[in-house]
């Protein structure tokens, strides 16, 4: 079973308003169309590739999406995995929620049953 982290702030009782964002690799963002997507749902664009400034950029751009109302979605795991497997959670979404004292819901969901995880 895979997870991911809704992080997020519900003070208001106005959950439906609020926006959501997740976290997409950088390179999305020069595909043609899938990019301009990509900016209309005011993503978090991290480059996977530097595991470190990954985290500093989730942590950086999360705390403006959080500033300016919006959820965020995070996949801790940072792919698919097929069902039944996991690999270790990245840390980027509790840093996140500590630094900025927001609420953190861990989901679990069977995604990785529905087809292959390269799909």
């Amino acid at each position: 079973m895979e997870a991911f982290l809704l992080l997020g702030d519900d003070r208001d009782g106005q959950s439906c308003s609020h926006g959501r964002c997740g976290c997409w690799k950088r390179e999305l963002l020069w595909v043609p169309v899938v990019g301009w997507g990509i900016r209309q749902l005011h993503a978090i664009a991290i480059d996977r590739k530097s595991r470190v400034s990954a985290v500093s950029q989730v942590v950086e751009q999360g705390k403006q999406r959080l500033q300016e109302g919006d959820w965020i979605i995070i996949f801790p795991e940072g792919t698919r995995m097929p069902a039944g497997q996991t690999r270790k959670y990245g840390a980027s979404g509790a840093l996140l929620a500590l630094e900025c004292g927001k609420l953190l819901v861990p989901v679990a969901h069977n995604a990785g049953a529905s087809g292959p995880a390269a799909a």
